[in-house]
């Protein structure tokens, strides 16, 4: 890897902000040949995901990643959604690691733990 998903992403949204909306085909373009030839290609979702991470914070948002250990309902997605605003990213995942529960972690620091893995860590490890 050449450079970081944050270095690629950063670098893009500066390109993407100055450039003309008729422009963006080909500087996208550009920006794909760019990490193809420097052997990053296997990172463009991870770009992708820290473009949006950037976009979110600018515009005032957290990025919130709810991990689960399995499926939310539609239900259960709307509860959680709805406590957040419209600017924030809400990003699922599905750990199986947790075994029960729900981990909410905001801007990649602040965690809420209630995950069945964190109960029994306590009650064995304490």
């Amino acid at each position: 890897m050449k450079y970081s998903p944050t270095t690629y992403a950063e670098a893009l949204k500066m390109v993407l902000v100055e450039t003309p909306k008729t422009e963006l085909d080909n500087i996208l373009k550009n920006f794909m040949a760019v990490i193809v030839k420097n052997g990053d290609y296997f990172q463009r979702n991870k770009i992708i995901d820290e473009l949006e991470n950037i976009f979110t914070k600018e515009a005032g948002g957290k990025v919130v990643m709810i991990e689960t250990a399995r499926s939310l309902s539609d239900n259960e997605i709307q509860i959680l959604k709805g406590k957040f605003t419209e600017k924030d990213l809400i990003r699922q995942k599905i750990n199986k690691l947790l075994v029960a529960g729900v981990r909410v972690t905001v801007n990649g620091n602040r965690e809420l733990d209630q995950s069945l893995t964190r109960k029994l860590k306590q009650i064995f490890i304490s």
